[in-house]
């Protein structure tokens, strides 16, 4: 929550949403409720401070739908030869075999890929 106006500072609310801010000085104030992936309707309300608390100053939240992060693989990949090891994967065209284990320098048979 952030207070401004006569006087600024700012309050966190607690879990059941009650904030306070202590000590004003007399005059008129905003307040605007502040909280990371939140909507808050009204957005802001003012108060006026005249010698008494204030109470129901309230404020209606809602999660801020997030996008999803979606990472795309490059288009094409290389792949160097030249180490000592084996690359293994699953699956084949008929389901019943693993791909075929890179050999060194990355050289593979004709008859590795059926």
């Amino acid at each position: 929550m952030v207070l401004s106006g006569a006087a600024s500072t700012s309050a966190t609310a607690d879990n059941a949403g009650n904030y306070t801010f202590a000590g004003l000085p007399n005059g008129s104030y905003m307040v605007t409720p502040k909280h990371t992936g939140y909507a808050f309707t009204p957005g802001n309300q003012s108060a006026t401070v005249s010698g008494a608390n204030i109470t129901g100053v309230n404020f209606t939240a809602n999660a801020v739908p997030v996008a999803p992060t979606i990472t795309t693989q490059p288009a094409n990949q290389t792949v160097d030869g030249g180490t000592d090891g084996n690359l293994c994967g699953g699956g084949s065209r008929d389901g019943t075999a693993g791909l075929p284990v890179a050999e060194e320098r990355g050289q593979h048979r004709r008859s590795d890929f059926g």
